[in-house]
């Protein structure tokens, strides 16, 4: 079966093709969503794959920088700097002095 559409009017009329009993163009865009998805998906996974032997070394890097910290300040428990690294990264303002004077609205 074959559609007649009104705007393409012509003498021997306009047929719009159909793979499977579907529109071409709903199969091409439907290709086109899954193919897009897909390689959006796969680069994630990828990136994920390639960065988490870095990431693992940073976190362990900076558990031991708390750790090594903790040992040079026996005043200080580990509790209470986990609370207060806490605090600080809830915030989103960096605790720095260099930057207690910067807005963080500002573009440079």
């Amino acid at each position: 079966p074959t559609d007649q559409t009104a705007l393409c009017v012509s003498e021997q009329g306009y047929t719009i093709k159909r793979w499977l009993g579907v529109r071409r163009s709903t199969w091409l865009l439907s290709l086109y969503l899954v193919a897009y998805f897909s390689y959006l998906v796969g680069g994630c996974l990828l990136f994920a794959t390639l960065e988490q032997g870095v990431e693992t070394g940073i976190k362990n890097g900076i558990d031991q920088r708390k750790k090594e910290f903790v040992a040079a300040h026996p005043g200080v428990k580990e509790d209470d700097l986990e609370k207060l690294i806490d605090d600080i990264m809830y915030q989103g303002i960096s605790p720095r002095m260099k930057d207690l004077n910067n807005s963080n609205w500002s573009f440079g």
